[in-house]
């Protein structure tokens, strides 16, 4: 019994450790296969096929929860459920899926007359079957660019509510944008080929709070150490002629919570050349005594320090390792092809105005 009892209670403490919010989208659009209409300011989505439009016609619902600010940074995801209202529909149910959009699109403000189901003309640069963004901006290929790789599925009935379990590939998605991958959202798609099982989902702009679509997201707290500011420039007096300079900023819409953190080192390689590496962008804080990788790219050719390639054109370096103790001493290991190179560092200058220790 005194097994029972305290399984009981670890179970319990680890269920309190979790917390979920309920997220709404941000924007949300249908689009329509037999023309260049679009959807963005109905009250309701579209996904199925209705043989009542020539070419039975397609609909696609596209949908994007982009404000994921109630998630702290270092949380990691463990649930994901997307909850959305039928309001109308015809045909037997139907499976649809929910993929991964891969460009970027636009809602707009088309508001679609009488029940909605064929849209309107492209509005406000709203999306289309056709185009990404009205009027230029086409898809890499019609009705949407999409990873194929399917996140979640549900029967879709014709009203009630449905929910799109939480899976393993939906969760990893979600923990992607939290730790900064782009957000591009979510595209549904009827998996039938029932000729006429059109289903009406209630879109963010609802007039019943009720049929708005909602994310829910159940995650834990990340580490409890302590998130450090860490923009300036870097030196260990030992080296002279090498150094670092750190920015640190707040992530661009759409690539999650984590402020994005870029490196840049000027220094000298293996024969005493100069040399300039630039690291990926890659999500943070720095955390207390916690060690973040960067992937490091030459930045120019050697002795060249002018305006660097493209970053397509940027070659691998290698990594570079950065322990912070405090904010303003810490450790920068670089290793790459030019061998290992290790940094008793600190801060020669901050950005004024910027306290160390992020509140987060």
């Amino acid at each position: 019994m005194r097994l029972l009892l305290l399984s009981g209670l670890v179970l319990s403490q680890l269920a309190s450790a979790q917390t979920t919010v309920t997220l709404s989208p941000t924007i949300d659009n249908s689009i329509f296969s037999e023309s260049n209409n679009s959807g963005g300011g109905d009250d309701n989505l579209f996904v199925g096929v209705t043989g009542a439009q020539a070419q039975n016609g397609q609909r696609r619902a596209l949908i994007a929860f982009q404000d994921l600010a109630e998630i702290p940074a270092g949380a990691t995801i463990t649930s994901v459920e997307l909850n959305m209202a039928v309001t109308r529909g015809v045909g037997p149910p139907i499976p649809v899926a929910v993929f991964e959009t891969t460009s970027a699109w636009t809602e707009g403000s088309s508001t679609p007359t009488n029940a909605g189901g064929a849209g309107a003309a492209a509005a406000d640069g709203g999306a289309t079957w056709r185009l990404a963004t009205s009027p230029n901006d086409e898809w890499t290929t019609q009705g949407g660019d999409f990873d194929p790789a399917e996140l979640t599925q549900a029967d879709v009935n014709t009203s009630g509510t449905v929910t799109f379990p939480s899976t393993d590939a939906f969760v990893s998605r979600v923990q992607g944008w939290v730790d900064g991958a782009t957000n591009d959202g979510l595209i549904l798609i009827s998996q039938s080929s029932n000729t006429r099982s059109a289903k009406r989902l209630g879109s963010r702009e609802n007039a019943s709070a009720a049929n708005r679509p909602t994310l829910s997201v159940t995650f834990t707290e990340g580490t409890s150490a302590t998130p450090l500011t860490s923009s300036g420039l870097w030196f260990d007096a030992a080296l002279p002629g090498d150094g670092f300079n750190v920015i640190e900023s707040a992530p661009a819409a759409g690539k999650g919570t984590a402020n994005a953190i870029t490196v840049f080192y000027f220094g000298y390689d293996a024969t005493g050349a100069r040399l300039w590496l630039v690291s990926d962008t890659v999500p943070g804080p720095f955390l207390q005594g916690q060690t973040l990788t960067l992937p490091m790219l030459l930045g120019g050719t050697s002795g060249d320090f002018q305006t660097p390639a493209p970053g397509s054109e940027l070659t691998s370096w290698g990594t570079l390792d950065v322990t912070l103790n405090d904010c303003t001493s810490g450790v920068f290991e670089l290793s790459g092809i030019d061998g290992d190179k290790r940094f008793e560092a600190s801060q020669l200058t901050a950005v004024s105005g910027i306290d160390c220790s992020l509140a987060r």
